[in-house]
């Protein structure tokens, strides 16, 4: 198998061997050193370059994960009383408009920027953000729920491109 994979490549090879014995011996010279450059360069570009920019993405990844994970560390008291919270019964104001008012009204108030939103009735409505901060969505998930009684009804929160950002695809709800 050695010796016919050494054959196929030999004769391949053989033209290119003969044109560069064929040149002049500074020639020669110059065009190992390119030929050493150029697979430098092939190296770098196929195999390096990406293996770094993997590194890097997953280390954005990593960071912007422990941050998460971090607020989430600093925030125990909050998120732990705002489960019992959601438990009592809560005061709310506008209960008279509709989830979709509410919402699209508190976004903006907040700096949320709504990407799109479904609603189902008059008390419940299925959203999607993108890029939007971490803490910034807690906090007017957190108003919703206490000011408004509009509650969540299903999350699924995943890591943004940058730290410290999310995307969010949820359900709100109001039980009335």
């Amino acid at each position: 198998m050695k010796n016919h994979i050494k054959l196929t490549v030999g004769r391949y090879l053989l033209p290119v061997q003969q044109w560069h014995q064929g040149l002049a011996k500074r020639e020669q010279v110059a065009v190992s050193v390119l030929a050493v450059v150029f697979v430098v360069f092939c190296v770098y570009w196929v195999l390096w370059s990406p293996i770094v920019a993997k590194r890097e993405s997953a280390q954005n990844n990593y960071l912007a994960h422990q941050q998460i994970y971090q607020w989430i560390h600093d925030h125990e008291a909050l998120i732990r009383g705002a489960r019992g919270a959601t438990q009592q019964q809560h005061s709310t104001r506008d209960s008279d408009k509709d989830v979709l008012t509410v919402v699209n009204s508190t976004a903006s108030q907040t700096g949320i920027v709504l990407r799109s939103f479904s609603p189902e009735g008059k008390n419940k409505l299925r959203f999607q953000l993108e890029q939007q901060e971490f803490t910034l969505v807690m906090q007017w998930l957190y108003a919703l729920e206490q000011d408004y009684g509009i509650q969540v009804g299903n999350i699924d929160i995943s890591a943004g491109n940058n730290p410290g950002t999310v995307n969010v695809r949820a359900t709100l709800q109001r039980d009335i």
